[in-house]
């Protein structure tokens, strides 16, 4: 009894592993090309702002695929706010998540929250926003940390 329809499940098998790979490379080139024209514009500018005010900012982009912009306490090094976007790892669809943390004292614990960032619109859409929203996005986000963190006992 011959069972031939194995030998095309074995094609079928490297087949859909050919898509897969093709699927997460082109979420890299999603990621790099967010980053370069999105992400990085809108980092260096809020560093910038954030040196008029005598604060340290810095942002970086990693191996990890994951991009983020930290700032720190005026006059000290110790990171305050951290904003991190990045992909999931093997992901095979360009989803961005959030990773929001901060400190509201220099060696107090950190609070960290991370969800889906804007899971709504299309790929094409993300790809296209302006750097100013990716700014505008952080200090809203910033300033509700802030504005707690000044509020809490």
């Amino acid at each position: 009894m011959a069972h031939p329809e194995w030998k095309s499940e074995i094609g079928s098998c490297f087949d859909d592993l050919r898509i897969l790979e093709k699927c997460r490379s082109e979420v890299d080139a999603h990621f790099v090309r967010f980053y370069e024209s999105v992400a990085e514009p809108a980092f260096r500018a809020l560093a910038g702002e954030f040196k008029g005010y005598k604060v340290r900012c810095r942002y970086e982009l990693d191996k990890a695929n994951r991009f983020r912009l930290e700032v720190s306490f005026p006059g000290r090094r110790e990171p305050q706010f951290e904003y991190s976007l990045w992909v999931p790892p093997k992901a095979v669809v360009f989803s961005l998540q959030l990773t929001v943390q901060g400190r509201t004292a220099p060696q107090g614990k950190i609070m960290e929250k991370t969800f889906p960032f804007l899971q709504s619109l299309a790929v094409e859409d993300i790809l296209a926003m302006a750097s100013d929203d990716l700014a505008h996005d952080f200090v809203a986000r910033y300033k509700r940390f802030v504005t707690e963190a000044a509020l809490t006992p």
